[in-house]
C-alpha cells in the first residue's frame, strides 16, 4: 500500500532501517532522489519524519524508477528519479445521466471508494467532467484522536503533546480539441506537531 516500501524490495535500494520509508539508492541520501508526482517536483514525500510516504496508493496509475542512467532531462541527481503518474478519473460510467440531466452535461460522478483503518482514513472519488474526468484522493490519520483520548481519562485538560497529518490530491482532465487536452493536477500535505513546554 505504500510505494515506497515497494521500492525498497528491488535491487540497489535500501532503507536506514525498518521505520523509516525514505529511500537509499545505490549508498546516497535520501535528498539525492528526484521525486516528480505528474511531472512537479515533490520536495518531501514523507510523514513523521520518514515513517509514511505522501503518496495514496489508490491514486497512482503508474510508477517509472530509474536507479541510474537516467537521462540528462532531470539534471544533476545523483541516486534515482521516481516519476508518479496519477490516475485519470472514471470518464464514462456518470450516475447522474437521468436524474439531473442538465448539470451531468459539465459534471457527474461515478464512483467513490473509502477505507477506514485503525491508524487513519482514506477516500477516493471521481466521474467525468466536461470532454475529459476528475479524480479526488484524501487520507487523514487518528493519531491526534488516540492521544486525545487518552489524556481525557488522564483528567488532563489538554495534551502536552500531539500530532496528526492528512493528504489530498485533485485531478482534472479535460480535451479542448481531438489533439489537446488540458490538466489540472494538485496535490497538498499536511503534518501538524503540537509540543507544550510548561
Amino acid at each position: 500500500s505504500d510505494i515506497f516500501r515497494t521500492l525498497q524490495l528491488l535491487p540497489s535500494v535500501s532503507s536506514s532501517n525498518d521505520f523509516n520509508a525514505a529511500l537509499i539508492v545505490r549508498g546516497g541520501s535520501p535528498d539525492e532522489n528526484l521525486i516528480l508526482l505528474d511531472g512537479a517536483e515533490v520536495y518531501n514525500p514523507y510523514h513523521i519524519g520518514g515513517v509514511f510516504s505522501t503518496f495514496n496508493s489508490g491514486m497512482i496509475s503508474e510508477t517509472e524508477f530509474l536507479a541510474g542512467g537516467f537521462p540528462a532531462k532531470y539534471g544533476g541527481r545523483l541516486s534515482s528519479v521516481l516519476t508518479i503518474t496519477s490516475r485519470d478519473g472514471d470518464s464514462k460510467n456518470g450516475r447522474f445521466k437521468n436524474k439531473f440531466p442538465k448539470i451531468s452535461k459539465y459534471l457527474d460522478f461515478s464512483k467513490a471508494n473509502a477505507e477506514i483503518s485503525f491508524l487513519s482514513s482514506k477516500i477516493l472519488a471521481e466521474g467525468p467532467f466536461l470532454n475529459g474526468s476528475w479524480m479526488f484522493s484524501g487520507r487523514r490519520t487518528y493519531f491526534d484522536k488516540f492521544i486525545n483520548l487518552y489524556y481525557e481519562f488522564q483528567n488532563y485538560t489538554e495534551p502536552p503533546t500531539n500530532y496528526y497529518f492528512w493528504d489530498t490530491h485533485f485531478k482534472v482532465k479535460t480535451s479542448i480539441t481531438p489533439t489537446s487536452q488540458l490538466i489540472y493536477s494538485q496535490f497538498s500535505g499536511k503534518d501538524d506537531l503540537f509540543i507544550s513546554f510548561g
